[in-house]
């Protein structure tokens, strides 16, 4: 079975919560994701609008593993720092 790419925007999403459980020291990924469920502000931060667009912790990891196999964090990373920081 060949799973389904999400688009760029939720992977994108996905890519911003790692910063956003750095940045408030979060220990665990399940923590950074209840809050972000929890706060609508860190949610909009992340980039889901509601609750229903914020992916499992499952589906977490099977993306960062997709951002390792195919660099795409790389790619978003300088995307990133050109849109946001720059």
């Amino acid at each position: 079975m060949v799973r389904q790419r999400k688009e760029a925007s939720n992977r994108f999403a996905v890519f911003k919560l790692p910063l956003v459980k750095h940045t408030w020291n979060f220990p665990m990924t399940k923590d950074v994701l209840a809050e972000v469920r929890r706060c609508p502000s860190m949610r909009r931060l992340c980039g889901w609008k509601s609750q229903s667009d914020i992916p499992s912790e499952s589906t977490m990891s099977r993306t960062f593993g997709d951002f390792a196999v195919d660099e795409t964090a790389s790619s978003l990373f300088k995307d990133f720092v050109k849109n946001y920081v720059a």
